[in-house]
């Protein structure tokens, strides 16, 4: 009988432990190869191409419209799919010093949306977003509405975007990943002042950026 009820009471522990080990596999499986739920922060490095169809902004978004720069996110991941983020970055465009200074940079708060489940390495995404974008360039020459020719002058102009973009984060480790991804901006400029002075047009000063970047991704949960 003792030995009847020591063979039982193994099997039994034997069936717990399985068990146990099941729903922890369960509970900590998913979170095994990835991981983009909860807080996150990022930072990264961006290749920007500025466009402008407008006649104010034309001629110099065709002189430097390349530009190299930064920029970091924080992000809170609701879902395994569903992230919401808010972010912030400049650009220089000034690679080749025709100015002083010709650079831009932005404020934005978007969404993200994650595809593949939390076992994949490899995680495709969507983002979409509003930005705020500030033009700064020193110093220009500039023709006003009136024929008035003005040297030297500080140009800022300012205005939202729609911002579109898809990318790739390959999970390093669960909490760690390398993110690639492309896109672009859409928007004008609405705000647009010479040495403090607001100017007016009859067109509208458009902007478009095309960008790539790659960044690294920390997640905590």
């Amino acid at each position: 009988m003792k030995l009847k009820n020591q063979t039982h009471s193994k099997r039994i522990f034997i069936a717990l432990l399985l068990i146990f080990m099941s729903l922890a596999y369960n509970a900590n499986g998913q979170g095994i190869s990835s991981n983009t739920q909860g807080f996150s922060v990022s930072a990264y490095g961006t290749f920007t191409n500025f466009k402008s169809t407008s006649y104010f902004l034309n001629e110099i978004s065709e002189e430097d419209g390349t530009g190299y720069g930064v920029g970091v996110e924080i992000g809170y991941g609701i879902t395994e799919a569903l992230k919401v983020f808010a972010g912030y970055q400049v650009v220089n465009f000034n690679l080749d010093n025709t100015y002083t200074n010709n650079t831009v940079d932005a404020f934005e708060a978007g969404l993200k949306y994650n595809f593949s489940g939390t076992l994949s390495k490899v995680r495709p995404y969507l983002s979409g977003s509003a930005a705020w974008n500030s033009l700064s360039i020193a110093f220009i020459n500039f023709t006003d509405a009136n024929g008035n020719f003005i040297e030297s002058a500080k140009l800022k102009s300012g205005g939202y975007s729609i911002n579109a973009g898809i990318g790739l984060q390959y999970f390093i480790s669960p909490d760690f990943s390398l993110d690639l991804g492309v896109g672009g901006k859409f928007g004008n400029f609405t705000e647009n002042f010479v040495d403090g002075n607001p100017l007016t047009f009859d067109e509208d000063v458009d902007l478009r950026f095309l960008f790539g970047k790659i960044g690294l991704t920390y997640s905590f949960y």
